[in-house]
């Protein structure tokens, strides 16, 4: 790691963070936030197909597994962001 990269800036007492790790926080967020939004739209289509006057149960089935799957790769964003933290906090 650089020394430009800890002495931080004028404006600043804060380091300036590594490109790369902005750009790994940017993408991991860029993946939680479409998990996230995926989950919603999954248990409101499941909910949906459920409230219906014939409820659609294999459907809801389908979705409530596709909400588990987003919920998974959601936790693994986080899982994947907080070690990143940890690692650069043991710098």
């Amino acid at each position: 790691m650089s020394s430009h990269c800890l002495a931080g800036n004028e404006e600043s007492d804060e380091p300036e963070e590594p490109p790369e790790l902005g750009r790994m926080t940017e993408l991991i967020a860029k993946e939680l936030n479409e998990s996230v939004s995926a989950i919603v739209i999954n248990a409101n289509t499941c909910l949906r197909m459920l409230a219906a006057d014939h409820p659609n149960v294999e459907g809801a089935r389908e979705t409530a597994r596709r909400t588990i799957r987003d919920c998974n790769r959601a936790a693994e964003a986080v899982s994947r962001l907080s070690t990143l933290f940890t690692k650069r906090s043991e710098r």
